[in-house]
């Protein structure tokens, strides 16, 4: 834990408006959980555990560009992960209660909001005229926004996580953190794909709980070629 003096240290020498971006992350984060069909409850409880894990994420220079590397290229992809992330965690608690996963560890869980938020990072790597197409794809379009997600491993491995590990030390897993950004598309029956370094017999069970936040993400949004579903169809 940082205190307030450190972190407003830390905002001030990131040279980005902190604040802005803070505000725009709390806002969307309120909007994503109640547009997404969860309860009043359940939104305050998470909004209440959400307080800590952002401001660790937001407060810190290097992470805060990077998030703001996302914000800048493209909305709608910063605007998403968010959302993934704000699922991820609500979804873990959920599989939590029921038994399903183990209880996460303070080390597991904040590896599973970053990993969430940044699963897309490789997309600020893809041609703005691709990421943001108001239409379906071509093929060769669809292989080029395949590359997101090499991308992504790389950027995790070699700009976002030594950040991290300088701001948060042992707080983050970074098996967790490369599993989820690595293999995002690769699906439980081994279909899908992942960067070629992604171990697919080893992947972290925390992996599939953020490509579900994201099918489910994807599904709820409208898009000029894409009705939004129906929250009782997409969790059928």
């Amino acid at each position: 834990e940082y205190t307030p003096l450190q972190i407003k240290q830390a905002l001030i020498s990131s040279g980005v408006d902190a604040e802005e971006l803070r505000t725009q992350f709390y806002n969307i984060s309120a909007e994503a959980m109640t547009s997404r069909g969860l309860n009043q409850k359940t939104v305050d409880d998470m909004m209440k555990q959400f307080v800590g894990i952002s401001e660790s994420i937001i407060g810190f220079g290097n992470v805060l560009s990077s998030m703001r590397s996302i914000s800048n290229f493209s909305e709608y992809t910063y605007k998403h992960s968010l959302e993934v992330m704000i699922l991820s965690l609500v979804l873990a608690k959920q599989l939590e209660a029921d038994g399903k996963i183990k209880k996460m560890t303070q080390r597991e869980t904040m590896s599973l909001a970053i990993g969430a938020f940044f699963h897309d990072i490789g997309k600020t790597k893809v041609p703005f005229e691709i990421l943001e197409k108001p239409d379906r794809l071509s093929d060769e379009e669809k292989k080029e926004m395949d590359t997101h997600v090499n991308s992504g491993h790389f950027l995790m491995e070699t700009w976002i996580i030594p950040a991290l590990q300088n701001n948060f030390g042992n707080l983050i897993d970074e098996k967790i953190l490369l599993d989820i950004v690595g293999a995002h598309h690769l699906r439980y029956d081994g279909k899908g794909y992942c960067a070629p370094e992604i171990d697919k017999g080893n992947v972290h069970i925390l992996k599939d709980v953020v490509e579900l936040a994201e099918a489910f993400d994807a599904m709820a949004t409208e898009r000029p070629y894409q009705d939004r579903k129906h929250n009782t169809t997409i969790k059928k």
